[in-house]
């Protein structure tokens, strides 16, 4: 799925459909985005994404699909890819450009979730991802199962489904909803073995008791 070898989404990119809808003139050259390890490019069946990095988490979403691949298959990109974007990296924010008339980009944003900003810009935060997700919800009531103290909820379970991955950014986004819930704090004792310590008690990366 990420890939740093631009040669499959240069030619998606300069497809006579696909070309119109991105900006500049002349064919378009994804390299230098694409081999640049600080953005983030998905490679899929008949497309992808290329996500450039703003800085502080944020990154501009680029969406590019072949005309022939519409319907369930671009949706089951989209939802392996933003799972991947929000559980597996820094992102907290994706901020895309949706042009009038752009009917395939624009469906895409509304079914990942993005609202208006301004402008032709829209946005989707992190928390509004995680509150419409089916597997942080399901991922939330095992953490609760595991950790009693902890109440099932999509912001537990994010952090659960992180945690062997992204272990940092789930201790982070955990403790943002459990200062406000006033729940148990989690402290990330250690990367390798993964350890981290909630109340007076260690865990290992499926939350066992250490």
């Amino acid at each position: 799925m990420r890939t740093l070898d631009p040669t499959y989404l240069n030619e998606v990119a300069n497809h006579p459909e696909v070309r119109p809808w991105l900006k500049g003139e002349g064919a378009v050259d994804l390299t230098p985005l694409v081999s640049n390890p600080q953005n983030i490019a998905l490679q899929f069946e008949g497309g992808g994404w290329v996500l450039r990095s703003l800085g502080a988490c944020q990154y501009e979403v680029h969406s590019m699909f072949r005309p022939e691949v519409r319907g369930f298959k671009v949706r089951d990109s989209l939802k392996e890819a933003l799972e991947y974007v929000f559980l597996q990296t820094d992102a907290v924010k994706l901020v895309t450009q949706l042009p009038q008339g752009n009917l395939g980009a624009r469906t895409l944003a509304r079914i990942a979730g993005f609202r208006l900003w301004f402008g032709e810009y829209h946005v989707l935060h992190i928390e509004d991802w995680i509150q419409a997700s089916d597997a942080c919800l399901q991922a939330g009531q095992q953490f609760h199962e595991k950790l009693e103290a902890i109440s099932p909820s999509h912001a537990a379970g994010a952090a659960l489904l992180m945690l062997k991955t992204n272990p940092a950014k789930a201790v982070w986004h955990f403790n943002q909803w459990a200062a406000v819930c006033f729940a148990p704090l989690l402290n990330l004792v250690s990367i390798s073995p993964l350890m981290v310590e909630c109340g007076k008690t260690l865990h290992g990366p499926d939350l066992e008791a250490i």
